[in-house]
């Protein structure tokens, strides 16, 4: 069975954030950040290795792409 669902990301107030889908089809969020706010990004993990492991890191990001995942298993 195939599904899918239109997903809107929060920022860390936990409202819409402003970059986000909204409307009446929008049936789960998540947090996926929001620069406008503070805090306002969600940190993910980086390494700086081109061909071999390198320094880690952690680097904010925002987008619907970074509320998915959160979603992904529900």
């Amino acid at each position: 069975m195939r599904w899918s669902a239109l997903l809107w990301a929060t920022g860390s107030t936990g409202s819409r954030a402003y970059y986000s889908n909204y409307g009446s089809l929008v049936e789960i969020s998540a947090p996926g950040g929001d620069a406008q706010l503070t805090p306002g990004t969600v940190l993910s993990t980086l390494n700086a290795g081109l061909t071999s492991p390198g320094a880690d890191s952690y680097v904010g990001y925002q987008g619907t792409s970074m509320a998915t995942p959160h979603v992904a298993g529900v």
